[in-house]
């Protein structure tokens, strides 16, 4: 009987080595699995890595042929083999075919382009280049940018709640939206007092975009250094734009909601521009003589300059001077 027991217990272990059994696969960025030509996976079958396409693992052993599928997509009972994605694959849509890793902004210098999945990593390697966001971002924590770089936003959003600001200007940057739509923004929600963009040093150039803080500033520019400078030749400032003790900025153009310099707003024009209101009339010298503006935008002036000559090079006691007035 005992030995009968021992053959049925042995039949029953062989009978259950020859069950496929899947491997414990864990999903995370940049992660993905092997599946072996034929074994399951899900929809029929990954994405097909053509065989001069090899890929190598931790031990240098190449995967030929190989069917690549994002972890968390391992159906069970499937046999896998867990390896790193160290070489995306982008498609149209900047996923990984691999990985399912998703990239948010892309970096071009000398006409090479880069892809990344963190906004802070294509930051710190953008120097002497291009940043184009190819998502929307939301945002934990503050950015100090320390690249020499310009940021496309192209149409899309960095958003965030941060105390602080979100992205902090240590360099020399230049933010624009080339896209069509020209939709994008920058937006700090943060409850109490917070920046969407803060000029620490370098200079900040601004060309496009929409830039909030929900309740704080759209932009602060508030350092003492020397080589801080600022130049704003258009974009849409939602919420305030305050300038203390920088005298190295320049404003051509723009919306802005509210503008507050430490001396007056008249210092921060470009020659040949003004502050025009939304009813079309423009501030008096008066008004250009404070340190605030409201609802106004920055557009070249109607007239930049006057210039009086004289009819006549004599005039005769009592005789009303003859002038010629033109506008520049």
């Amino acid at each position: 009987m005992k030995k009968r027991l021992l053959s049925l217990a042995l039949c029953l272990a062989l009978c259950l080595g020859l069950f496929p059994f899947g491997a414990l696969a864990t999903d995370g960025e940049g992660g993905g699995v092997y599946v072996p030509p034929g074994g399951q996976t899900e929809g029929g079958g990954g994405t097909y890595i053509p065989p001069e396409d090899t890929r190598t693992d931790d031990s240098e052993s190449k995967i030929e042929n190989s069917n690549y599928i994002p972890a968390n997509k391992v159906e069970s009972n499937t046999t896998v083999q867990v390896i790193a994605c160290t070489e995306h694959t982008w498609d149209n849509n900047y996923h990984c075919t691999k990985c399912d890793a998703k990239a948010v902004a892309s970096v071009t210098k000398n006409d090479v382009v880069t892809y990344y999945t963190n906004l802070a990593e294509a930051l710190a390697n953008a120097d002497g280049g291009t940043v184009k966001l190819l998502s929307n971002i939301s945002l934990n924590k503050e950015i100090d940018i320390t690249s020499n770089c310009t940021i496309d936003l192209n149409s899309k959003t960095i958003s965030g709640s941060n105390s602080q600001t979100l992205l902090n200007i240590c360099r020399n940057v230049t933010i624009c939206d080339e896209s069509t739509q020209k939709a994008g923004k920058v937006i700090n929600s943060y409850s109490s007092s917070p920046n969407a963009l803060k000029l620490q040093s370098g200079k900040l150039t601004i060309k496009g975009g929409t830039f909030e803080a929900t309740y704080g500033n759209a932009l602060s520019a508030t350092s003492g250094q020397l080589d801080a400078e600022l130049s704003i030749e258009g974009g849409t400032f939602n919420s305030s734009v305050i300038i203390i003790y920088n005298s190295s900025s320049c404003i051509s153009g723009g919306t802005f909601h509210y503008l507050y310099n430490a001396n007056v707003i008249a210092d921060l024009l470009k020659d040949g521009c003004g502050f025009q209101q939304a009813n079309g009339s423009w501030l008096s010298a008066n008004d250009l003589g404070k340190p605030y503006a409201q609802n106004v935008t920055v557009v070249s002036a109607p007239i930049s300059g006057i210039t009086v000559e004289s009819v006549k090079d004599t005039y005769s006691y009592g005789e009303v001077p003859l002038q010629h007035i033109s506008g520049i």
